[in-house]
Parts: structure tokens; C-alpha cells; sequence
């Protein structure tokens, strides 16, 4: 796997949105969708499991070079939303 960084943005809203490292590592990992937004970016989405409720994991990152660098993510419920759109 290509190296992976964190923006300082993508830190502040995985601490204020309660989202853990190891999800965002795993969503990248094993993403259930990848979808291409343009020339350089993607959102890598994941199904996870919270206190019993299904959300949808997007995780927005930027191809630099060899790096995947972070820019944000979240988490949403709506889930039918953003499957297989961009």
C-alpha cells in the first residue's frame, strides 16, 4: 500500500466526528467502493458497524505522487445517497 497522510483538517474532523484511524486505514485498505472524482482525487467508501447502526465511511483523498494524503472524512447514514455516485 502507498503511504498515507493526514492533513491537519482530516485530523481535526476524525477527533471532533469520533472517527478512528483504524477505520479510515481499513476503509483505504479494503474499500467496498472507490469512486473517482477527478485526475487526482478519490473518495474510498466503507460499510461500518457503530453501536448496532450501519454508516457509510468516505474517506476523500488526494493522489500525490506515491502518497495517498487524507483531505477529510466522515461518516453518514445516508447511505443510499452516496453508493455508486460521485
Amino acid at each position: 500500500m502507498k503511504t498515507i497522510r493526514f492533513t491537519e483538517h482530516a485530523k481535526y474532523e476524525m477527533k471532533r466526528r469520533s472517527i478512528d484511524t483504524r477505520w479510515v486505514v481499513e476503509a483505504v485498505s479494503s474499500p467496498d467502493e472507490i469512486q473517482q472524482v477527478d485526475i487526482k482525487r478519490k473518495i474510498y467508501q466503507k460499510m461500518v458497524l457503530l453501536s448496532g447502526t450501519a454508516y457509510l465511511l468516505r474517506v476523500i483523498i488526494d493522489w500525490i505522487e506515491n502518497e495517498m494524503v487524507v483531505v477529510t472524512v466522515y461518516r453518514t447514514s445516508k447511505i443510499e445517497k452516496y453508493r455508486g455516485k460521485v
